[in-house]
């Protein structure tokens, strides 16, 4: 799968950013601070519907706001196009059918959001993941328990 587009709103520092992508590699370049990571933790959270670095969702929703949204167009080999969309809401006035997190597939919402994980594939290493060579035996377990259970969605259902 190959990301063409992603809007954020109210994500982490962004209130709203739309990127669209025209090569399959990009770099992301800029000062400290500006929110490189958290533009890749976004595309993270379209992929496994939870933040890399975050627990809770009140820590990804852009401090002051209700809620958030993460819009993805992926396509893939055969061209055939994929919208994916996250909506996470904390406040009375988030609506959508009462629900404090939502994810869409081409603008159908999934029952549970297990479904989706293993739809879009993704490895993710940040600089702190130096625990995975240099701490014990859990980071390392965790990492490969989120790798496995976007190949096997049995392997995922015996995690949870």
């Amino acid at each position: 799968m190959f990301l063409q587009q992603i809007k954020l709103t109210n994500f982490k520092n962004y209130e709203s950013l739309e990127m669209n992508f025209q090569s399959r590699v990009t770099a992301f370049v800029g000062s400290n601070g500006i929110g490189k990571t958290n533009l890749l933790d976004a595309i993270y959270y379209l992929c496994m519907t939870k933040s890399y670095f975050l627990t809770t969702e009140l820590d990804v929703i852009l401090k002051g706001k209700d809620f958030l949204r993460i819009e993805g167009d992926f396509v893939n080999a055969e061209n055939t196009h994929l919208k994916i969309v996250a909506k996470v809401g904390t406040g009375r006035d988030f609506s959508i059918r009462r629900k404090k997190k939502i994810f869409e597939n081409n603008d159908v919402a999934y029952p549970t959001l297990t479904e989706h994980i293993g739809l879009l594939r993704v490895v993710m290493l940040a600089p702190d993941d130096t625990e995975l060579i240099k701490e014990g035996s859990e980071a390392r377990r965790r990492f490969l328990d989120n790798t496995l259970s976007q190949l096997d969605s049995i392997y995922l259902q015996n995690l949870i």
